[in-house]
């Protein structure tokens, strides 16, 4: 979501089939790259005219060649009643899928070096520090890889999903723990945005630079159903201070964008996506009322800086300028005992 015009598309798509739309149904499919056998794929996950997850994969085995796509195979027998979500850990060779069923969010994980869904429909629970109990999910989740500083002072990579969560659709981001199916709260409340949203919402973690991976923010795309037409709300994270005298490990401040994107009526899931092997633009996808599928750019204004757990705002404030010309950015260089800055360079 940066540079861009807003008022056209940002990609022009050539028609093609994926499958029949015999075997399709209206809520919108996950989709990830992974690498199996050192060869690049793609793979799609959705729920049939039954709801039972299904998955095709895309494998191209030639530079420009249009690939082959495998036949429908289901995912167990479990039904969903939502969007399901998909993220590629290479580090554990695995494509996790999560999807809400029965009010409860619910993984399915496929194992890229065998082949085989060896986990399929396992309820998500939250650890003791969060309350305990299962993750309920009132839609499709937002689901990305990225990092945060943990509770031991060290910055990991894990899996984030952003959740809507019961009757009440308010949205709590959580990290996956190193106990296998149990989450941590992130976010210090439920509905701590400001936002609720009955569809699956988009979620991307995007370094401040892709030399350093470990220090950033996340992004959202959600559908906001507290505005008026289901407007398309964009928001962000402040970033994981890494420094050792931070006082706030997790991710609890949030601001909210100044605006909306200009299209009303968003419908349906959403979806988010940053490959700091691509470029440094995170890409956002939503639906609309007609029925169609937009790609829509966004300019962020967001200045180049590791923004802090503590007080981002006077850095907004400083660079708004920054945004515009890059010789008019600066840089914090002490910060006070509150975290606000105690001196500027220049000025």
């Amino acid at each position: 979501l940066t540079g861009g015009n807003l008022e056209t598309p940002c990609a022009i798509w050539t028609a093609g089939t994926l499958v029949s739309s015999s075997v399709l149904t209206n809520q919108a499919p996950a989709v990830t790259e992974f690498v199996a056998g050192g060869i690049r794929k793609l793979m799609v996950v959705y729920p049939n005219t039954s709801n039972v997850l299904q998955n095709q994969t895309l494998t191209v085995t030639s530079s420009g060649g249009s690939g082959t796509w495998s036949a429908p195979a289901s995912i167990g027998t479990t039904t969903v009643a939502g969007a399901p979500s998909a993220v590629y850990d290479s580090a554990a060779a695995r494509i996790e899928v999560y999807a809400p069923s029965g009010g409860l969010l619910k993984r399915w994980s496929f194992n890229t070096a065998t082949g085989v869904w060896d986990i399929a429909a396992v309820t998500q629970t939250w650890d003791s520090g969060s309350g305990g109990g299962n993750v309920s999910a009132a839609a499709g989740v937002g689901l990305t890889m990225g990092y945060n500083k943990e509770s031991d002072g060290v910055t990991r990579q894990r899996i984030f999903a952003l959740i809507p969560r019961g009757a009440t659709v308010d949205m709590q981001l959580g990290r996956r723990t190193s106990t296998a199916n149990v989450w941590t709260h992130l976010s210090a409340a439920p509905n701590a945005f400001g936002v609720k949203t009955d569809a699956r919402p988009g979620l991307a973690y995007r370094p401040f630079d892709n030399t350093n991976v470990q220090l950033g923010r996340f992004w959202m795309l959600v559908k906001d159903i507290t505005q008026s037409g289901d407007t398309p709300a964009v928001l962000i994270s402040q970033g994981d201070d890494d420094t050792a005298a931070a006082t706030t490990r997790k991710l609890r401040a949030w601001k909210a964008s100044l605006s909306h994107t200009p299209f009303d009526h968003h419908r349906g899931a959403a979806s988010l996506v940053y490959d700091p092997a691509k470029d440094t633009n995170v890409r956002g996808v939503m639906g609309d009322t007609a029925n169609e599928i937009l790609f829509q750019p966004i300019a962020d204004g967001a200045i180049n800086a590791q923004f802090k757990d503590q007080n981002d705002y006077a850095m907004l404030v400083r660079n708004l300028a920054c945004s515009f010309n890059a010789s008019k950015c600066r840089t914090c260089t002490a910060l006070n005992s509150n975290g606000t800055c105690a001196t500027w360079s220049p000025p």
